[in-house]
């Protein structure tokens, strides 16, 4: 797995556990910004 991947999904990992615990803004804004 090239370095690059495991940054991102760290980086995605990070987002998904933030937005859980406190940040449902910022989860809201990947969300629609996901959808475009």
């Amino acid at each position: 797995m090239s370095i690059t991947k495991r940054r991102a999904s760290r980086h995605v990992d990070a987002l998904y556990t933030d937005r859980k615990q406190r940040r449902p803004r910022a989860g809201a804004r990947w969300k629609s910004f996901l959808q475009q």
